[in-house]
């Protein structure tokens, strides 16, 4: 209970560091809709190929040893990752908060296959998932991101999901982009973005000149 007490307040509370994003509000204040999710062309991606970002995050995972492995995908869109990785990882999970994309998931009928209806943003995630993963798999970790309040909880909930030695997997363009109404200090660079995860104590890892980590050591 105390740990939980402590969890609580560490969201509740505002914290200056000097990393760029302590620019933004705090606190949206919204307990609904959490997410900036406002153009329509980009929100429903089940019957669009896949970004050139996550393709090169799906080039890299191809180049690893996947048996076994457990993979959670934060925004599934067209469901590439689990046709392309269903049969070699061992388990594939993915997320989204597009009724069309979810329903695109479900149809594949890909037998180690599980997409929510379910939106990153949510304290609830790690409760609804009930697992944990090698690889998540966020190619916009900041670009909807709501208030810092709300991003913060992400990260806690994907460190709460990784499993030791487990890696946030991410690309430079993703990173360095965000929706035209949010916030510009969302874009980040790969070092503005390992300082990020030095907070939650997430080692980076720069894999080639796209693809960048934030590994579990603990």
């Amino acid at each position: 209970m105390n740990a939980f007490k402590d969890f609580l307040f560490w969201i509740s509370c505002p914290h200056y560091t000097s990393l760029q994003i302590e620019g933004v509000r705090w606190d949206c204040a919204s307990k609904i809709a959490l997410g900036i999710d406002e153009v329509l062309e980009w929100q429903n991606w089940a019957e669009r190929e896949s970004t050139p970002d996550q393709k090169r995050i799906g080039k890299f995972l191809s180049s690893r040893k996947l048996g076994g492995k457990s993979l959670l995908h934060v925004g599934v869109g067209n469901s590439e990752f689990a046709r392309i990785f269903g049969r070699e990882a061992g388990a594939v999970d993915g997320i989204t908060i597009q009724n069309q994309e979810y329903k695109k998931g479900q149809d594949l009928g890909i037998a180690n296959y599980r997409v929510f209806l379910l939106n990153k943003f949510s304290v609830e995630m790690p409760i609804i998932l009930g697992t944990d993963y090698d690889y998540i798999i966020d190619n916009n970790p900041t670009s909807f991101a709501c208030c810092r309040k709300h991003f913060y909880l992400m990260m806690k909930s994907y460190l709460k999901l990784l499993r030791p030695g487990g890696v946030i997997l991410t690309d430079k363009q993703g990173l360095n982009w965000c929706t035209p109404s949010n916030d510009p200090l969302w874009r980040l660079s790969g070092e503005e973005w390992f300082a990020v995860g030095q907070r939650f104590k997430l080692k980076g890892i720069r894999y080639n000149d796209s693809v960048f980590g934030l590994k579990k050591t603990g």
